[in-house]
């Protein structure tokens, strides 16, 4: 699809496009038997499912680049684009998400928006409400923690991976896309106005905060698998302490079973209408000094 770039993206019929102040968003089928300018090189627009991370290169007066966009359900948008004085050109593979190009044109506030200009909304756009989804994986973080400290450590590792997966691909995006605004910045600074480049500057810096912002959350997650490994040594620490109150106090009845079990011809108790009696007695009385000590002591 084709729209004019003014106030607001017009869409404008294959036919009487042309290139002159244009965007271009096509599919990589349209892409094939869209006749392109001669400054473009199709093979640097083209394998689109190949696309695995974001960047930017210059070519001649054109500016190429890929973006690998991470979606909240862990799938990418991958998209290529071309970039240059009179155009802005982006090819996909799939679909987008419904009602991109309405923000885009929403996001255009300028009397007469360039190609440029229509570039630095879409960066604003790639990062435009990752702040408040990174809250949201914070209060989710700290709703696991509460559960975690309340004893709750069912499916904990489970949740626990799906967050840190979360953030780790964020923290990959940003950085990627740092890297991006400094090719930007040094290389493809005559391609923007002065107003362009500041706001890439600012979206720099903006993905630079957010990226600190997700740094944060991956410590953060690493402090709460800490709490866990913490509540499991606790677990087990419980688990070791009742099997060895139990194992205290049957071993006492073990060795008197273990010392009349050998049957000796000589044992009086044996053959002592009271021997049973007393050893049951005797039994009973161990099993409650023990327990009665152990009470005493705290140790349960």
């Amino acid at each position: 699809m084709f729209y004019k770039i003014e106030k607001q993206l017009s869409p404008c019929p294959e036919e009487a496009a042309g290139w002159n102040n244009m965007l271009a968003v096509l599919s990589e089928e349209e892409l094939e038997r869209t006749a392109l300018p001669a400054s473009l090189h199709r093979a640097s627009l083209t394998k689109i499912r190949d696309i695995r991370i974001c960047k930017v290169w210059m070519d001649g007066d054109v500016l190429y680049g890929t973006l690998a966009i991470p979606r909240r359900d862990g799938k990418k948008i991958r998209l290529a684009f071309a970039l240059c004085r009179e155009f802005l050109l982006f090819t996909h593979s799939g679909s987008l998400p419904a009602g991109s190009v309405e923000k885009l044109s929403a996001a255009l506030t300028q009397v007469s928006p360039s190609p440029g200009r229509v570039f630095c909304a879409v960066l604003d756009l790639l990062v435009r409400d990752d702040l408040e989804y990174i809250e949201q994986l914070e209060d989710n973080a700290s709703a696991l923690e509460t559960e975690l400290l309340g004893g709750a450590l069912k499916s904990f590792d489970q949740r626990m991976l799906s967050y840190r997966k979360k953030a780790l691909r964020l923290s990959h995006f940003y950085l990627q896309l740092t890297d991006m605004v400094v090719t930007l910045q040094e290389e493809a600074a005559g391609l923007f106005s002065p107003d362009e480049t500041r706001q890439i500057k600012l979206f720099g810096e903006r993905v630079s905060q957010l990226r600190g912002e997700t740094q944060l959350l991956r410590e953060y997650l690493l402090q709460i698998r800490e709490v866990y490994q913490g509540q499991i040594g606790i677990r087990q620490n419980e688990i070791m302490k009742m099997l060895t109150i139990v194992t205290t106090i049957f071993l006492p009845l073990s060795l008197i079973a273990g010392w009349y079990g050998m049957n000796f011809v000589h044992m009086p108790e044996l053959h002592w209408v009271y021997g049973y009696p007393i050893v049951i007695a005797a039994s009973i009385a161990i099993v409650g000094i023990c327990l009665w000590f152990f009470k005493k002591n705290k140790f349960w």
